[in-house]
């Protein structure tokens, strides 16, 4: 029988057995006969013990009996283990006959043992406080930095979306067809002369001075629908797309010949302002609106361009 298994006996005996090491012993006397039959002998002697008819002749037997099972044992162990079981005996002796503790004993005892057991603060010193901070800033710091760069990277990943964006609205960008009363080809009258010069600016493709033309021509004429068509294209040409959106959008509500039309260059204006979501909306309504083939297709690429919702 191992040193572990002696223990086991003398801790069950001492009523100090954990749950775990009661498991374990349980297990060594199911399967281990030579266990069961010391914990048997054992068990015997605390009994004659208990009940005080353990005489000498007794004591001389059970330790014969003891010299007999450990025979196999160097001399030196067994004058040990005699020993021991001659103290366990003493030991025993006072154990089952000592009187009981007086209740109050008891709760001083339990008292005093769950002061023992209380947890109790852990101590710092300035320097490990000063130490713990420091940590705590650097953590903080290597946080800041990295939302830092996160930022950046999504910006820059913005910039090049806008950036490409913008060239696909230039790419996309139609001029489109000047059939008014004031093409090239016809004549006006002395008081429509400004217009007739913001349109052959416009039909040069030149959108900037066209833009200042038209707004000129507005000035005098704000609820033309026409004048104010053209000059949302001409902000538009001119890259000018947050206040071509702004026209454009008003144009979409009108009835009219530009109404349709002014769905997809809304698309292109607000496209360039960085609005894609609008952008996308707007190129959607012009899908849906009739007499849309003139911009059917670009539209669709427009919106295969755009960034998911």
């Amino acid at each position: 029988m191992n040193t572990r298994t002696e223990q086991l006996i003398e801790a069950w005996f001492a009523n100090t057995l954990s749950e775990n090491e009661a498991s374990e012993l349980r297990q060594l006397l199911a399967t281990d006969p030579e266990v069961a039959a010391e914990f048997a002998w054992q068990q015997s002697l605390a009994r004659a013990v208990r009940t005080g008819k353990l005489g000498n002749d007794s004591i001389h037997n059970r330790l014969n009996e003891v010299e007999r099972r450990f025979r196999f044992r160097q001399l030196t162990f067994r004058i040990l283990a005699i020993a021991a079981a001659v103290s366990m005996l003493v030991v025993a002796i006072w154990f089952f006959n000592r009187p009981g503790p007086a209740p109050d004993e008891v709760a001083d005892i339990s008292q005093r043992d769950t002061l023992e057991t209380k947890p109790q603060p852990v101590v710092t010193t300035p320097q490990d406080s000063a130490l713990l901070q420091k940590e705590a800033l650097e953590r903080e710091k290597q946080a800041a930095e990295k939302e830092l760069q996160r930022q950046k990277a999504e910006q820059q990943r913005l910039r090049k979306l806008r950036d490409s964006l913008k060239i696909e609205v230039v790419a996309n960008f139609q001029h489109f067809m000047n059939d008014s009363e004031f093409n090239a080809a016809g004549g006006v009258e002395e008081g429509k002369k400004m217009a007739k010069e913001a349109f052959i600016l416009y039909d040069d493709k030149k959108y900037p001075q066209a833009a200042t033309a038209f707004k000129s021509v507005l000035q005098n004429d704000p609820a033309n629908n026409q004048y104010q068509f053209f000059y949302a294209i001409s902000l538009l040409g001119a890259q000018q797309y947050p206040a071509a959106a702004s026209i454009l959008q008003s144009l979409t509500k009108q009835e009219g010949d530009y109404q349709t039309p002014s769905k997809y260059y809304l698309g292109l204006a607000l496209t360039g302002a960085g609005k894609y979501k609008e952008a996308r909306q707007a190129f959607q309504d012009y899908l849906k609106a009739p007499n849309n083939r003139q911009f059917n297709s670009l539209t669709k690429t427009m919106l295969s361009k755009l960034p998911a919702e």
